[in-house]
């Protein structure tokens, strides 16, 4: 017995001080356990959740994530990096995307009897993915539309990459200058 409170504080402390949201769902898809970080997520205090669905707690997000969780009960199969989009309590208005992975919890005879479900958010992440994306296409417009040669080469000097008027110059194929 003393082994078991010893492996469930051991499992409280890594909950607690996970950098990802966590929680069990039962087959209602009602909140067993959750962590603080995926509560403040979500808006709603870590007590508040406990025994309540997911459609309570984040409405906004419920049509979706009920429909995975049903699916993960039925099938018995994890669906893992779900990227999410959508609204919470935390931040009313302002829709932020979360990437979750669904596991099913199973009984000794293979019997799904709940979730594991780890989230994380990646707002931040997807905006800047996207500012890169962005920033990746002007340079491309600019550098392709350039009246200018431009070469760039490394340090043995073969070259990296070209604009149309760098080739126009000398007059090679794209496929000659690769290979100077």
């Amino acid at each position: 017995e003393e082994a078991l409170r010893a492996q469930l504080a051991y499992t409280h402390t890594i909950y607690q001080n996970a950098p990802v949201g966590l929680c069990v769902l039962d087959l209602e898809l009602r909140y067993v356990r959750i962590n603080e970080r995926l509560a403040a997520m979500n808006g709603v205090s870590a007590k508040q959740h406990l025994g309540r669905t997911v459609r309570e707690i984040v409405p906004h997000l419920a049509d979706g994530t009920e429909a995975v969780g049903r699916q993960v009960i039925d099938t018995g199969q994890p669906v893992l990096n779900l990227e999410v989009d959508g609204v919470t309590a935390a931040q009313p208005g302002v829709i932020r995307t979360w990437l979750s992975s669904w596991v099913p919890l199973q009984a000794a005879d293979g019997r799904v009897t709940g979730i594991s479900l780890l989230v994380e958010e990646v707002t931040e992440r997807k905006q800047m993915l996207q500012t890169l994306r962005e920033s990746e296409e002007k340079y491309r417009r600019l550098f392709e539309s350039m009246t200018d040669a431009f070469v760039r080469v490394d340090m043995t000097r073969h070259i990296i990459e070209f604009n149309p008027a760098y080739q126009a110059l000398l007059g090679y194929t794209t496929d000659e200058l690769r290979h100077l």
